[in-house]
């Protein structure tokens, strides 16, 4: 499955530790923006509880982390602004 993370999290530390997290299991395409590939719902499951633990330790309650399924209909649909496509990925991905 993919997904498209972003997130708004005002604690520095937290924020650095979350983007340094997603940069191991995905792609970022912008500052708090990642493209991921989940093969499995184990892997969001421990991705889900990985970056709950990195919040729960800043105690950063106002964090707002969300998770968008992109589908193979929204992925062709979607492209940059110069017309390029998106989310080109591996063929596999090791969480």
């Amino acid at each position: 499955m993919y997904w498209l993370i972003c997130f708004d999290i005002e604690h520095d530390k937290a924020r650095t530790r979350i983007s340094r997290y997603l940069e191991k299991v995905g792609t970022r395409v912008q500052g708090s923006v990642f493209e991921v590939v989940l093969r499995k719902e184990s892997q969001r499951t421990r991705l889900l509880a990985a970056l709950q633990k990195i919040i729960d330790q800043y105690d950063d309650a106002g964090a707002n982390i969300r998770f968008y399924r992109m589908t193979p209909q929204t992925i062709q649909a979607s492209h940059t602004l110069s017309g390029g496509k998106i989310m080109q990925f591996p063929a596999s991905m090791i969480l």
